[in-house]
């Protein structure tokens, strides 16, 4: 598994597309500060699941997007993806390669993929767990990654060794879990405290559901009584409709026969009144006929008239159109002799132009020779003056340096012998430093052993604390399970007995029962035990016997029913026992595979006639009971039907039994109690004291913290004193050398300078004498610059009043030729009006013809309208004459149906009265009810009990029975909380187990390679690596100790830059020798190693590239030179990197005097 590519789109300071493709070996990442070399190891750890914006260096995560520069604006998406080469299979996805993206927009939201499919930055995370690649992982070092390794805590420290054993993912699965447990704990105590409010709404429910069957029943009752009365109502109703109906049939044939008459009239009246409307329209067409000939007869005489004005009009405009041509064609004559002498004196001016310029263009030519020289000259002048200048300036220069040179080298020599004194005292402080660090070292080494006694003591009693934690835990869910029990018990008791309570032979057993009478022994079921799975078919035989009264003789069942006659507490049933036959009863003969009854029931001895009798020839076969006459069996019973489950001696003495438990489990909990307070006073006092001797721990260790710190200032200091005494030195002479060239560069100068200003003395006198030539030139060009533009206007202004006459020219012939078509038109349109007013005179003949006539046809149509109206009026007083008795006749019929209706609303009403109240028709209705007899004081009575009863909760059986399920499931839930519970605690047992096991090899086989490669990177010196609590594998820290070469050991915060940086990378490889990461980053990783430290770091580099990819930041030759492939970063616009990359592999491989450089920003190489 390796790294194939790294792509990023708006991450920082790559705001393009950019991607670096890589390969197995060593990817050098160089560049120049600030161009953003971090910003891909950044990119990396961001993608694959960083979420702390301070390690990014952000001040928040949306700080990651480009955020633009003076040429671009800001993104609004910033996208890195990273594609890993899996056909190992290290990461475990069936894929053969693996894209990880992480997105992230301007709103702060968040987008995450594996391989292009959207998924959660928890796959994320889990994929990497135990690669060393993970946020805790030791694959990727930044900046501050070495500190972070050395400086951190000890317990911080640990996470690197559980990511190299393996355990992260143990780690997050034991974590996982222990919140499960808390989440089983809580819910547990919820479902307790639910099972304890439903026992209790399950008796208040009970007496609901009771009421509410009564209230049912009653309520059907009223509900027969009330539909049957509905149903009589509805008869009688309808038989008073059919009566009416009958008696208004005579009068309906009368209106008939009227009516009949009527339409006949009617009709006739409606054919005359057609025909006079068809004669009313001939005639009324007749008249627009004689009013259309008068209409067009005035139009043509109107025509005639506008005719004779019109021709008129256009011979007067003939006479002014024939002028205007003559006056045109004049015009155009005119203008000819005008434009001959416009363009002759335009020729003229052209000539004149021709001259005046080519003499400007000749003096031209002569004056660029002389500008040239003129410019020649002042540039000589100007170099002149610049060196004159410049020689000035060195010398001033010159003249300042070496006065700064002399003070400087005084101020050196003072600060050398401050420095000196400084390293003397520095020197004294230090001697003192150390030994404060030994006394400081014992003092802690005493101290770190007390707190481990202290630390031991408090683990004993908490774990005996845990332990009687665990048997209270276990008690309580005893208690839990058995309130529960003892809550089902009770509320079975209180619903048999107000089951029984219905029952008036169950009231009369248990009255005789408890009075104790001679002669009685109970009831038939208290004498019986019945094996478990045989209840229901000795009730098939039984029935209701069982709840029959046992007594001696026929006088003790007859005392026992004057007693019942008497207390007026119900009836009862008596199995007398002296009436019972004496002789046994022949063996039965049983089919194969049957269980007789007998066999499966015990009873009490004084019973054992009676039930030979009863059960002597029955028996049980596949799920059917048999008799010597009969047979019995169907579909399963409810409990609650149950007879021989109703007897309620049984639960009492279990609820008793269940609430003996409850307080020996009460007791048992209280001693624990006891004894965990006791172990919880003993702890809290040994926590106190190992916090105590913590704090001594750590003030000492602050003591020698300081101590180190102390030490190591001062030596720092000796040491930096030391390197500036020797930088003063160099200085000094660095500076007197420096002085005594400045004084030679003085001399040479001033001498510079004189020669200069001679040579500025000779360019300026050159320079006067072409600058008055210039001058005359000047006015010779000026002057012929006006003779061009003079005849260049007097050229303009002929051209133009030639091209003004042409155009009036041709505008003088274009009137005349319009006037000539004008005048043709005319006469065309004068011939068309005369021909017009000869046909129009022809046609208004013709129309006064037409008109009389029009006039006599319309005369007889007025004759037949006035016959035709006399006969319309007479039919119309016939058809008023039988509407009058028609009407007489509906007014009779519409009293009978008012009262109809009536009585229809009725029986309406009483219909809708079955439907709204029972939701029935009248044939349902009838079908239901019809026989039920109608009873007004029963159902007034039926009212009365329901009103009394009070609210009803209708709802309370199903609720009731809703209860109950819920009930037994959530006791069903307690049971599987309990057993996950227990899971969870083996499960986190197991990861604890397995975590100090991996943990435990790790650290072991770390410390072995740890030791091995310091003494290699060192070339000799000594390193360990120590438990901080060596008992508690699960929790302790790690510590790390240091002794380079020829020096005492000592703690890892005194050692050098150098020194630090090395012990890191020894631990890094001693993480890669027991388990490689597939991808190891390093930014500038290297910066503070010397050269041999550099060489020995690529070393052992070259070694691991083998097993594991290296992407290195640097700045180091030494480094760069080991990488196979490096990527340039750069930054040529401001806040935007670009990427080069160098392919040493490839040139090796290929002829040529230099390595193969591919330019690519886009494309990264």
């Amino acid at each position: 598994m390796y790294l194939k590519s790294i792509e990023l789109v708006g991450f920082k300071s790559f705001t393009d597309k950019t991607v670096l493709e890589l390969r197995p070996g060593i990817t050098g990442i160089v560049g120049p500060n600030g161009c953003g070399k971090s910003n891909v190891m950044e990119a990396a750890r961001w993608c694959i699941g960083e979420m702390s914006w301070k390690s990014l260096r952000s001040p928040s995560m949306v700080d990651v997007i480009f955020a633009g520069n003076a040429r671009r604006s800001p993104m609004g998406m910033a996208e890195v993806a990273l594609t890993f080469d899996n056909v190992s299979r290290k990461l475990p996805l069936d894929f053969t390669e693996i894209t990880v993206t992480r997105r992230i927009f301007r709103s702060g939201e968040s987008e995450y993929f594996l391989n292009r499919t959207p998924c959660r930055l928890r796959d994320i995370r889990e994929l990497f767990l135990d690669t060393g690649i993970g946020g805790d992982g030791y694959a990727i070092i930044d900046q501050g990654g070495v500190d972070f390794i050395l400086n951190s805590k000890p317990e911080d420290r640990r996470s690197l060794f559980e990511e190299a054993a393996g355990v992260s993912k143990y780690r997050a699965k034991r974590e996982e879990a222990l919140r499960k447990l808390e989440k089983v704990e809580a819910d547990l105590n919820r479902l307790q405290d639910s099972i304890s409010l439903i026992n209790d709404q399950i008796k208040k429910l009970d007496s609901d559901a009771r009421k509410a069957k009564l209230y049912q029943k009653y309520q059907d009752e009223l509900t027969a009584q009330e539909a049957a009365q509905a149903l009589q109502e509805i008869k009688a109703v309808s038989a008073e409709l059919e009566q009416k109906g009958a008696a208004l049939a005579p009068v309906r044939e009368k209106l008939d026969r009227r009516q009949v008459d009527l339409d006949g009239e009617e009709g006739r009246l409606a054919a005359a009144r057609l025909q006079l409307t068809q004669e009313q329209s001939l005639a009324a067409s007749v008249q627009q006929r004689i009013a259309g000939i008068r209409f067009e007869a005035g139009r043509l005489e109107e025509r005639v008239r506008s005719g004779q004005a019109l021709i008129e009009q256009l011979r007067s405009r003939q006479s002014e159109a024939r002028e205007e041509l003559d006056a045109a064609l004049g015009r155009a004559h005119g203008l000819g002799p005008e434009m001959d002498a416009a363009k002759a004196a335009r020729e003229k001016a052209g000539e004149s132009l021709d001259s005046a310029r080519r003499a400007r263009e000749k003096f031209q030519s002569r004056c660029a020779e002389f500008d040239a020289r003129l410019e020649e000259a002042r540039r000589r002048m100007e170099d002149a003056k610049s060196q004159a200048l410049a020689a000035m300036e060195a010398a001033v220069d010159a003249s300042n340096r070496l006065a700064e040179q002399q003070g400087r080298a005084r101020d050196l020599q003072i600060e050398l012998r401050q420095i000196s004194k400084e390293h003397g005292r520095a020197e004294t402080q230090v001697r003192a430093a150390r030994q404060d660090l030994q006394s400081a070292y014992a003092d802690l080494l005493r101290q770190q052993a007390w707190l481990e006694g202290a630390r031991k003591v408090a683990q004993d009693r908490q774990a005996r604390r845990d332990g009687v934690a665990a048997e209270l835990s276990r008690l309580s869910a005893q208690t839990v399970q058995l309130h529960v029990e003892c809550e089902g018990s009770r509320a079975r008791v209180e619903a048999l007995e107000a089951q029984g309570e219905q029952d008036p032979y169950w009231i009369g057993a248990q009255a005789i029962t408890a009075s104790e009478a001679p002669g009685i022994f109970g009831t038939l079921r208290s004498l019986l035990q019945v094996e478990e799975g045989f209840e229901t078919a000795v009730e098939d035989v039984l029935g209701e016997r069982l709840h029959a009264v046992v007594c001696e003789d026929l006088a003790a069942a007859k005392a026992g029913i004057e007693f019942l006659e008497a207390s007026g507490r119900g009836r009862a049933r008596f199995l007398v026992l002296s009436a019972l036959p004496d002789a046994p009863a022949a063996a039965a003969d049983f089919p194969p595979q049957a269980k007789p009854l007998l066999e499966h029931v015990r009873w009490d001895p004084r019973v054992a006639g009676a039930m030979r009798h009863l059960l002597e020839e029955c028996y049980a076969l596949q799920r059917q009971v048999f008799g010597r006459y009969w047979v019995c069996g169907g579909a399963a019973v409810s409990e609650t039907s149950t007879l021989l489950r109703a007897d309620m001696g049984p639960l009492r003495r279990r609820i008793g039994e269940f609430e003996a438990r409850q307080t020996e489990l009460k007791a048992a909990h209280a001693v624990l109690e006891e004894q965990r307070a006791v172990l919880e006073t003993e702890i809290r006092a040994a926590l106190s004291v190992a916090r105590e001797e913590s704090e001594r721990w750590s003030a000492l260790a602050g003591r020698r913290n300081q101590a180190e710190e102390r030490l190591n200032t001062l030596e720092a200091e000796i040491e930096l004193n030391s390197l500036e005494t020797r930088r003063f030195e160099t200085e000094i002479a660095s500076v007197d050398a420096e002085g005594e060239r400045l004084r030679r560069s003085l001399e040479q100068s001033r001498a510079r300078e004189t020669e200069t200003k001679n040579l500025e003395a000779v360019a300026a006198e050159r320079l006067n004498a072409a600058e008055v030539e210039a001058a005359k030139n000047q006015v010779r060009r000026e002057q012929l610059d006006q003779s061009v533009q003079h005849w260049e206007t007097q050229y303009r202004l002929f051209e133009k009043q030639f091209q003004g006459l042409a155009v009036q020219e041709e505008q003088s012939k274009a009137q005349a030729e319009k006037r000539r078509a004008e005048i043709a038109g005319l006469d065309a349109r004068v011939e068309e009006i005369l021909n017009g007013e000869t046909q129009a005179r022809a046609s208004l003949d013709q129309f006064h013809r037409d008109l009389a006539e029009q006039e006599k046809s319309s005369q007889a149509m007025q004759t037949r309208l006035q016959e035709l109206l006399l006969s319309v009026e007479s039919l119309e007083e016939a058809i008023e004459a039988i509407g009058g008795e028609c009407q007489g006749y509906r007014d009779e019929l519409h009293q009978w149906e008012v009262q109809a209706s009536a009585l229809e609303s009725r029986r309406e009403s009483l219909r809708g009265r079955l439907w709204d109240g029972w939701q029935l028709t009248i044939e349902e209705a009838g079908a239901k009810y019809g026989a039920a007899a109608v009873d007004a004081d029963k159902i007034q009575s039926l009212r009365k009990r329901i009103q009394g009863m009070g609210n009803i909760n209708l709802a309370a059986p199903e609720e009731y029975e809703a209860l109950t399920s819920k009930h037994q499931f959530l006791l069903n839930q307690v049971a599987d909380l309990q057993k996950a519970k227990e899971d969870l605690r083996a499960a986190i047992t197991k990861i604890n187990a397995t975590t100090r096991e991996h943990f435990r090899q790790t650290f072991t086989e770390v410390r072995d390679h740890f030791r091995r490669i310091y003494a290699s990177l060192f070339e000799g010196g000594e390193a360990d690596l120590l438990l901080s609590d060596p008992e508690n594998l699960l929790e302790t820290g790690v510590e790390i100790v240091a002794q380079p070469p020829g020096k005492r050991l000592q703690s890892i915060t005194l050692l050098s830059g150098g020194e630090r940086t090395m012990t890191a990378i020894a631990l890094l490889f001693s993480f890669f020798m027991v388990k490689p990461s597939p991808v190891c980053m390093l930014d500038e990783a290297d910066a503070a190693l010397d050269e041999a430290n550099v060489t020995r770091f690529v070393t052992m580099l070259r070694e691991f590239a083998a097993s594991s990819q290296f992407l290195i930041v640097s700045h180091n030759k030494r480094t760069m030179e080991a990488a196979d492939v490096i990527y340039g970063i750069t930054m040529e616009e401001s806040g935007v990197s670009q990427v080069l990359a160098v392919d040493f592999k490839k040139k090796s491989a290929a002829p040529g005097p230099g390595p193969e450089l591919a330019a690519e920003p886009d494309a990264g190489r």
